[in-house]
């Protein structure tokens, strides 16, 4: 069964945001299909505009922040969001490494099909 695609290109949503993407973004759902953000965090609430709609999941654009997560930080660097090379500056530290586990928990299990390995804290 194809799941219903609940978004249009240029649709204004709001959304909570509940993960971080291995890309630099956080990840939420809008009606039970995924949406990919930038720049937002696990626990803000956001404004989106559907910039990008695939069979499976949409990019937003953010064009606001409702309520701010408490995994939020300030940016150290001024030209963080323009650059580019560093992706999670505004999720605080803690959030990071809790996130890079998973992703090579993920890695392991999926690429390699490890399983069960226990990684020593970042």
């Amino acid at each position: 069964m194809k799941p219903q695609v609940p978004v249009l290109f240029g649709d204004s949503v709001e959304m909570d945001i509940t993960h971080l993407a291995y890309c630099p973004e956080g990840l939420g759902t809008y009606k039970g299909f995924a949406v990919f953000v930038p720049w937002t965090a696990p626990g803000d609430r956001v404004a989106v505009t559907i910039a990008d709609v695939k069979k499976n999941f949409a990019v937003g654009q953010l064009t606001g922040i409702l309520r701010k997560s408490e995994k939020r930080d300030a940016p150290v660097c001024s030209v963080f969001a323009k650059c580019g090379g560093c992706h999670w500056q505004h999720v605080n530290y803690e959030t990071q490494l809790e996130y890079k586990s998973k992703f090579v928990e993920e890695f392991m299990k999926k690429s390699i099909g490890l399983e069960g390995v226990r990684l020593h804290p970042i």
